[in-house]
């Protein structure tokens, strides 16, 4: 059995981390999990930052 590992924000936003992360939950190394709030602020912290690349 896997263990649980609960991705953050802070490892979900960078998308190379995040690739590698999710990646290595598809092979079934980990039980990747994340909830509502988690998604929420990964979102934010996307289109704030594509926001202020474009300024």
């Amino acid at each position: 059995m896997a263990f649980v590992a609960i991705y953050d924000a802070n490892v979900l936003y960078p998308s190379v981390l995040r690739d590698v992360l999710i990646r290595v939950a598809q092979e079934g190394l980990v039980q990747a999990k994340w909830t509502h709030q988690i998604l929420d602020e990964t979102f934010t912290n996307v289109h704030c930052r594509g926001r202020a690349a474009r300024s």
